[in-house]
């Protein structure tokens, strides 16, 4: 019976001993499960942390960068009909995002007319071909009416399907970058027509020198023959206006040769004021205006009341039933930033002369044409088509600029700009007309490259009383000053072949012969360094073409210095 009883307390224990055994296995099983849960949880929540944290570090450097582009940019779900844009779209072209957030097709209303059609059809065919990007320019209608020119570039997503589901564009304003690019081509062209027109003219000048120079010496050997006297004074008035041709085409070539002077305005508009007011009829008024503390300019006074008077002139013309002409000088700074600064005018200080009148005004396409040569609206027959261009020339060629505003039946208003110096009013000195002076066997070495232009100046300068040797060429003329007796003045072309123009032949002649005067002569100068060299050595500039008198008296007055 003990035995019995023992044994039964001996399987209790062991099942006891058993159960707590499986009780701790399992609580250590539950535990452990537990803790893995919870570093499961702890890990996932942390896992949740980071990426939330990634995603508003994304959204953030997204939302920044969306702000801090200039460049308008959408997100459209095809699939939803959504579309998303940035702030650039309200700020800079005045439409809000939230009003077009579920219209994808707004876009397409702000393409200028002219140009939609062209750019949704550039947009289908990109989707419907499968492409992944898409390139297209156009012109953008701001919400203010405001046409800008746009450049889009968008990425075109595809699901597996094949099927586009998102575009992604952004969109940038090149208004300015076109309109720089517009006048660097404009430049490009004025400078290439300047150049042809250039090398013309001077031609054309040497030819008139040779005209006028016959016809003046036929004149007087003629004196006593009223019909003979008759055919040289008409040749030698027909050359004349020939050369006045020449002087508005160098003019725009801005290679005319120009006497700089440091005046006031406001001295040189109360002398121009008669003269103007003669050039128009009664029935427009004119108003001139330059305040006494305007600035003072370094710029040839006869060639800027040419170019006012061309100015009024086109002003009258736009004007057939009569209006007001307006015509003032005044001071302005134009800093680095100002949009009016050209890439070649360092000046910060100008000197505004503005011409503005009320008549027909001129569209867009006639604006961006008018300072080109021969460019008119006239009629045929009523215009060259040079005066503008011999403005603009006249104007660059001081170191200044020029501009236009019109607007059709509004007006024009053109203005003048030329930098600003702190000298005051100097004029040149007039000359007095006097008898041409003649030569007392003087020696004179001309330099001429052109044969016909060489021979006349020889004879005419010999009939003058001048002893003359010639040389068709810088080197000819140099071994000629070393082999021979000193002369007593060199008279050279300016532009001549090889690489000695008559700036180098005049410095290094002077080197062989100290104390030579030098006389040069051009039909234009195409040297930019013309102003530069004339302060450092100052050498008399004889312009073709010329008239006899002038001849004479130019070399007489060097030979008596």
């Amino acid at each position: 019976m003990m035995g019995d009883l023992t044994d039964a307390v001996g399987i209790a224990t062991v099942l006891s001993y058993t159960i707590s055994y499986f009780a701790f296995v399992t609580f250590i099983g539950l535990f452990t499960e537990h803790r893995d849960q919870e570093i499961r949880r702890a890990a996932l929540a942390e896992e949740t942390e980071r990426s939330a944290a990634t995603l508003r570090v994304s959204e953030e450097r997204f939302r920044l960068l969306s702000l801090a582009t200039n460049d308008l940019v959408c997100d459209i779900d095809l699939a939803a009909g959504t579309v998303w844009w940035n702030e650039k779209l309200l700020d800079s072209y005045g439409y809000d995002p939230r009003e077009f957030a579920m219209d994808p097709q707004a876009r397409e209303n702000w393409i200028h007319p002219d140009d939609r059609e062209r750019v949704v059809k550039s947009l289908r065919a990109a989707i419907a071909n499968g492409h992944g990007t898409w390139l297209c320019k156009f012109r953008f209608v701001c919400a203010s009416g405001e046409v800008v020119d746009m450049v889009e570039r968008a990425m075109i997503l595809h699901d597996a399907e094949g099927q586009a589901t998102r575009i992604i564009g952004s969109s940038t304003d090149v208004s300015e970058f076109n309109a720089l690019e517009m006048k660097l081509r404009q430049a490009h062209k004025m400078e290439a027509v300047g150049q042809l027109t250039g090398g013309l003219a001077h031609d054309f000048n040497n030819l008139l020198t040779i005209i006028l120079g016959n016809a003046e010496e036929l004149a007087q050997i003629h004196a006593a023959d009223p019909d003979s006297r008759w055919l040289a004074e008409t040749t030698m008035e027909a050359a004349e206006r020939g050369a006045i041709l020449t002087s508005r085409l160098l003019s725009f070539a801005r290679l005319q040769t120009l006497s700089p002077a440091k005046l006031n305005l406001s001295g040189l508009f109360a002398g121009i004021e008669t003269l103007v007011r003669r050039t128009i009829p009664e029935n427009i008024t004119i108003s001139l205006a330059a305040g006494p503390d305007v600035w003072a300019v370094e710029i040839d006074p006869s060639q800027l009341e040419n170019a006012i008077l061309n100015l009024v002139i086109n002003a009258r013309d736009a004007m057939p039933n009569g209006g007001k002409i307006t015509i003032t000088a005044s001071n302005t700074i134009i800093g680095a930033d100002d949009p009016r600064r050209q890439e070649d005018c360092d000046a910060d200080r100008y000197v505004m002369i503005r011409v503005a009148d009320d008549g027909c005004g001129m569209p867009a396409h006639d604006i961006e044409r008018a300072f080109e040569p021969f460019f008119t609206t006239k009629e045929v027959g009523q215009g060259s088509g040079l005066g503008l261009s011999m403005v603009w020339g006249f104007v660059r060629q001081s170191h200044g600029f020029a501009e236009i505003t019109s607007e059709l039946m509004n007006g024009t208003t053109i203005s003048l700009y030329f930098p600003a110096t702190d000298d005051e009013d100097i004029q040149p000195a007039q000359p007095d007309a006097q008898q041409v002076p003649t030569g007392r066997a003087e020696r004179i070495l001309v330099v001429e490259d052109d044969a016909l232009v060489r021979q006349s100046l020889v004879a005419q300068l010999e009939r003058l009383g001048y002893t003359i040797v010639a040389a068709g060429s810088a080197a000819e003329a140099l071994q000629i000053i070393a082999e021979s007796p000193p002369f007593d003045l060199l008279f050279t072309d300016v532009i001549m072949p090889g690489e000695m123009n008559g700036w180098k032949l005049a410095e290094v002649a002077r080197e062989q012969q100290p104390g030579l005067r030098v006389l040069l002569a051009s039909g234009y100068s195409e040297d930019p360094l013309m102003r530069e060299r004339r302060l450092q050595n100052p050498l008399s500039v004889l312009t073709k073409p010329f008239r006899r008198t002038e001849l004479a008296e130019t070399i007489r007055k060097l030979l008596d210095q």
